[in-house]
C-alpha cells in the first residue's frame, strides 16, 4: 500500500484535468492576438517567439507532466505493490457519477468571464481547495478523471465475501465477479485490478 502522501497525491492528480480546462479558456480569452508560428529568422525572434509560446502553453505542459506521472504511480502499484487475492460477492459500475466531477472541474471555465485574474490566482485556489478534498478522501471512495478519461480506467463498486466495499480501478472491463480476483492497494478502499496481469 502507498503511503499517505501517494495516496493524497494519487486523489489530487485526478484533478489535473481542470488544468486543460483553465488552458482552453485561456486560449479563448487571448484568441483575438493569439499567433502559432515560431521565426526562425534570428535567435533573438526564435527565443521570443518560443518564450511566447511556453507562455501560452505552460498549462497543458503542466498537465501532461501529471498525466506522466499518475501513470507512473499506477503503472508502479502494478509492478512492485504486493498482489493480494479477493473474492468477490458482487460488482457494479460506478463511472455514471463521473459528470458531477466534470462540472466540479470546469470551474476554471469561469476565467472566460474574468479573464483579468491571473492563472496563477486560479490554481492556487483550485489547487487548495484540491489539498482539502485529497485529504479528505484519502482513505475513502473517489472517482479519479485522469485514470478514467486519460488512461482508460474504469471504476467499479466491488463487494467482498465479507461484506466489505472497495472502489475498483480496472482497465479491463468487469462483467461479473469472476473478473476481479487479484489485487493491488492504492490507499485504503482503494484497489488496482491486476487479475490479468497475475
Amino acid at each position: 500500500m502507498y503511503s499517505p502522501f501517494i495516496k493524497v497525491l494519487l486523489a489530487l492528480l485526478g484533478f489535473s484535468p481542470a488544468l486543460i480546462c483553465l488552458w482552453v479558456a485561456k486560449l479563448v480569452g487571448m484568441y483575438s492576438h493569439l499567433r502559432v508560428f515560431i521565426r526562425f529568422t534570428s535567435w533573438k525572434a526564435f527565443l521570443a517567439d518560443t518564450g511566447n509560446f511556453f507562455s501560452v502553453n505552460y498549462l497543458l505542459f503542466v498537465f501532461l507532466a501529471l498525466l506522466i506521472l499518475t501513470r507512473s504511480i499506477v503503472r508502479f502499484a502494478k509492478d512492485h505493490l504486493q498482489h493480494h487475492r479477493f473474492k468477490a460477492k458482487q460488482v457494479k459500475s460506478v463511472d455514471y457519477t463521473l459528470g458531477t466531477m466534470l462540472l466540479s472541474v470546469a470551474l476554471p471555465f469561469v476565467k472566460i468571464a474574468t479573464p483579468s485574474v491571473s492563472d496563477v490566482a486560479y490554481m492556487i485556489g483550485f489547487f487548495i481547495i484540491g489539498i482539502l478534498y485529497g485529504l479528505a478522501m484519502k482513505n475513502t471512495h473517489y472517482l479519479n478523471l485522469t485514470l478514467k478519461i486519460f488512461l482508460g480506467y474504469a471504476h467499479y463498486e466491488v463487494q467482498s465475501t465479507k461484506e466489505m466495499t472497495y472502489m475498483v480501478l480496472s482497465k479491463e472491463p468487469i462483467i461479473n465477479r469472476d473478473h476481479f480476483t487479484t489485487y493491488v492497494i492504492l490507499s485504503g478502499t482503494m484497489l488496482l485490478n491486476v487479475s490479468n496481469d497475475a
